[in-house]
């Protein structure tokens, strides 16, 4: 099955007073593009309790996708990781838990967070996972034996003293 995805976007800020010229434009989308997914998923939106972390998705529950969407509803932030990995094979997308390796970033209630794809660059070696080339770049880009894996689990610690709720979209 297939489907057509159109994403809008935009965001304006007033300063002195003044409408400053917009940035995006909601009568015309950024991206359409054709999918191989054919679900628009909105999930119920999820309460992170302060001090604690909340699987937020998870590919044995909910299988793959081709954009994940989270937005904290209320003021606040959050740390919000995704779990790589090896795929078994080509075939079977199952994680083989050969390449484990956490991603992190910080997330405020400001704009929405996307994962534009489940695909994710991996190494097997640590150093060259995690650590930077002779050009100060990150190695994972230029080692030869990165290749691509896949997200397997997103979650999110909420290390505030308030309850947030995040907002979780999923599209295949």
């Amino acid at each position: 099955m297939s489907a057509n995805l159109k994403v809008y976007f935009s965001m304006t800020m007033v300063k002195d007073g003044k409408l400053l010229p917009p940035y995006g434009n909601l009568n015309a989308p950024i991206a359409d593009v054709d999918i191989t997914g054919d679900s628009f998923d909105f999930l119920s939106d999820i309460v992170v309790p302060a001090g604690e972390t909340k699987v937020l998705w998870q590919y044995g529950i909910h299988h793959d996708f081709e954009v994940a969407v989270f937005t904290i509803l209320d003021s606040g932030y959050g740390y919000l990781c995704w779990l790589v990995d090896r795929p078994t094979s080509a075939t079977d997308s199952t994680a083989t838990g050969a390449v484990r390796r956490w991603r992190e970033v910080d997330v405020t209630c400001k704009v929405p967070f996307l994962l534009n794809s489940d695909a994710a660059r991996i190494n097997a070696t640590a150093a060259s996972d995690y650590g930077d080339d002779a050009s100060s770049l990150p190695k994972i880009l230029s080692a030869t034996d990165s290749e691509v894996g896949k997200v397997y689990e997103v979650v999110m610690l909420n290390p505030g003293t308030d309850d947030i709720t995040v907002r979780r979209a999923i599209i295949n």
